[in-house]
């Protein structure tokens, strides 16, 4: 394993995350993957290969606002989405924090919220910005600035 790509840069689990991401870097598609893929280093290393990323967290959560999440996430229904700010190399990074608690906690018990990191946000103030949608004749779709009305 040790001699595999990736694994001495970034580890077992992020390795094996791109390496199965490999055919499709710069394709700016989204990977969605469950807890053994989700970790902050995997959704930056995906991003750095061109490709967006939603992955659950659970133990891997260096570089995660997990304590913040958690004093939010109490009970069922409550859910809470954040920036996360991330330095890493020198270079700030962005991602998306988000927690759902989908089931009510036993009594006495802490909750257990659904976390996951993702790579796919938007920088746009929607309160200012109007859309309209474009039909394209080889079937795609396009979404196009509109004039204020």
């Amino acid at each position: 394993m040790r001699k595999k790509e990736w694994v001495s840069e970034m580890g077992a689990t992020v390795a094996n995350t791109l390496r199965l991401c490999k055919p499709f870097f710069g394709s700016a598609r989204t990977v969605v993957a469950d807890s053994w893929f989700g970790c902050t280093t995997s959704a930056l290393a995906l991003r750095d290969q061109g490709l967006f990323s939603i992955l659950c967290v659970k133990t891997g959560h260096k570089f995660y606002p997990k304590e913040e999440m958690m004093e939010k996430l109490k009970k069922k229904g409550d859910k809470k989405v954040m920036k996360a700010e991330v330095v890493l190399d020198g270079e700030k990074r962005i991602l998306m924090a988000c927690g759902l608690v989908q089931k009510a906690p036993k009594k006495g018990a802490a909750a257990k919220p659904l976390l996951l990191v993702s790579s796919c946000s938007t920088t746009l103030n929607f309160e200012n910005q109007y859309y309209g949608t474009q039909f394209l004749s080889d079937g795609s779709v396009r979404r196009i600035a509109k004039k204020k009305q």
